[in-house]
């Protein structure tokens, strides 16, 4: 038989007093350093997406990659922009991330991204990989 031994006062049961401390009851603007720049993202993600559209209609590469590579840009962008820099006219952020979206897709497209490269489905890619045999002999 084992004995219960019974718990402190105001502990519950399976709380571990060490391990959780109270939620905050800041905003969380405040306890996030990147709120500001998630919320710049989730305003102008479509703006992104829009932008790797014009370069999935030109390209073999797959519209998804793209506008993965799109969001990363824009990510970045919204981490380093400064509201109280620039103009506070409504299109200055857009105005100020369309180089980071561009830098980003054409990073991917060059295959100077050091996170993906983006390969075109298909035939395409094994060409590039694998030249013909006439074009190697001299």
């Amino acid at each position: 038989m084992t004995l219960h031994r019974p718990r402190p006062s105001g502990q519950l049961a399976g709380a571990n007093p060490a391990v959780r401390a109270p939620r905050s009851r800041q905003p969380r603007a405040a306890r996030c350093p990147h709120a500001a720049a998630d919320a710049l993202v989730l305003e102008h993600l479509e703006f992104a997406y829009r932008v790797a559209g014009h370069y999935a209609a030109r390209t073999p590469i797959p519209r998804d990659d793209l506008q993965q590579e799109a969001a990363i840009g824009l990510l970045k962008a919204a981490r380093r922009y400064d509201p109280g820099h620039g103009s506070p006219r409504p299109g200055h952020f857009r105005a100020y991330a369309r180089p980071f979206i561009n830098g980003e897709i054409r990073g991917c497209l060059t295959g100077k991204n050091a996170i993906a490269t983006c390969t075109a489905p298909g035939p395409t890619a094994v060409t590039l990989l694998n030249p013909s045999p006439t074009e190697s002999q001299p």
